[in-house]
């Protein structure tokens, strides 16, 4: 019989992990698509990484989302990761999304697209404020946005110091008078400009694609495979 030596291993004292990843889910409705409860069920984690989840439920989106960031903060978690209740994001998606944001340490963010729920949809990704959604990107690119949906998003806890609270806010009418332009903006809108006004990048990553679904109608909505993204995807360098 071979004789095992476990010289030393009776000092060693448990070491406590610290928080890698928290898992945001700001639950606003009572039930889930059975699509996304699959999804969550087989999302491959990050190796080696502690997760912790927090769930806030009849809240304000917004409010939601402020609630999860300073929980984050508070326990010191390196990462945020928001994941919203319609969206359903590929299994391999935080470890992309991670991977991304471990390469640009100037960037605060990175999303994963998805679609509006509308017909014809758009995605919801904006290389230019008040110029619309940008079809300008390739399937499996990540690039630098001004804004993004958050409805699978990874945030960098500790540039959330460099933004001003609250860091998510949904302004539904803003207008100085009558006879000037009224403003809407959207929570994630609403981030994305914190974070430019700072400095800090927005990233998004064409090869993290969710599925959007609309709760009352049961319809989903993806990135159509014959719009511009997948047919630039296609496209073959020219060589010189």
């Amino acid at each position: 019989m071979p004789e095992f030596i476990n010289e030393g291993l009776d000092s060693l004292q448990p070491v406590k992990n610290k928080i890698g990843l928290i898992l945001g889910l700001p639950m606003g409705r009572e039930a889930v698509r059975r699509e996304w409860a699959h999804a969550m069920m087989t999302i491959g984690w990050p190796l080696g990484m502690t997760i912790m989840h927090s769930v806030v439920t009849n809240k304000a989106i917004s409010e939601a989302r402020n609630l999860i960031c300073q929980q984050a903060l508070e326990v010191g978690a390196k990462y945020i990761w928001f994941v919203d209740d319609d969206t359903v994001p590929p299994s391999s998606s935080i470890r992309m999304l991670m991977y991304q944001l471990d390469q640009h340490l100037d960037a605060i963010a990175v999303g994963g697209i998805y679609c509006g729920k509308t017909n014809p949809t758009t995605p919801m990704v904006f290389k230019d404020f008040g110029q619309g959604s940008t079809w300008d990107w390739k399937v499996g690119e990540t690039f630098e946005c001004d804004a993004i949906g958050t409805g699978c998003f990874l945030i960098r806890t500790e540039l959330l110091k460099q933004l001003p609270y609250p860091w998510f806010r949904t302004i539904d009418v803003v207008s100085e008078d009558a006879e000037h332009t009224q403003l809407q903006c959207t929570d994630d809108f609403y981030f994305c400009k914190l974070a430019k006004v700072a400095g800090l990048k927005i990233l998004a990553h064409g090869g993290v694609l969710c599925h959007h679904w609309d709760m009352m109608t049961g319809e989903v909505y993806k990135l159509p495979e014959d719009s511009l993204p997948y047919v630039n995807s296609k496209v073959k360098t020219a060589q010189p």
